[in-house]
């Protein structure tokens, strides 16, 4: 006979999940949702100290807490377009909006800068068609050479030196 308890046939228990791990859960929630870290340690009740110490103490929770940044800046971007869409009754009204919508958009090109920056990245490693002009030779002619395709001379180009151009 079985006994009754044995746990045969369930589901192993479940540790319950600690309350700080409760915390940090509602903590990234918050965050992700557009809420500063300040505001959502408040309501979560843990010291902003507290939170910058599992950040640079638990990988685990630093990779969550950068996912929930990521998603901090998406939430405030979106705000933006809502706070835009807000009908205004006066000139002041107007005016709280821009400074609302300005503080999250500087924000977001912060925090997430390859998202809502406004740099301009420039890239520089396209090689095709580029002509490379080596060092002048011993008989004063420049060989122009095609990066690409061998190096087979494209023309000659005399070179006069800066005697040679001050008896011109």
């Amino acid at each position: 006979m079985k006994a009754l308890n044995s746990g045969e046939g369930r589901e192993p228990a479940r540790e319950p999940a600690s309350y700080r791990d409760v915390q940090r859960q509602q903590l990234l929630v918050l965050v992700s949702e557009g809420m500063t870290k300040v505001k959502a340690c408040q309501i979560v009740g843990v010291p902003a100290h507290v939170v910058s110490k599992w950040i640079a103490n638990d990988p685990l929770f630093r990779s969550a807490w950068v996912a929930a940044r990521m998603e901090q800046a998406h939430a405030l971007a979106d705000a933006v377009i809502d706070i835009a869409d807000e009908e205004c009754a006066d000139q002041v009204a107007v005016m709280r909006n821009r400074n609302r919508m300005d503080a999250r958009k500087w924000f977001t090109s912060k925090t997430s800068p390859a998202d809502y920056g406004q740099h301009v990245r420039v890239d520089h490693t396209h090689m095709h068609g580029v002509v490379l002009l080596p060092a002048v030779n011993a008989n004063n002619v420049r060989q122009i050479r095609l990066a690409e395709g061998g190096g087979e001379v494209l023309s000659e180009v005399q070179v006069k030196t800066a005697e040679e151009l001050a008896d011109d």
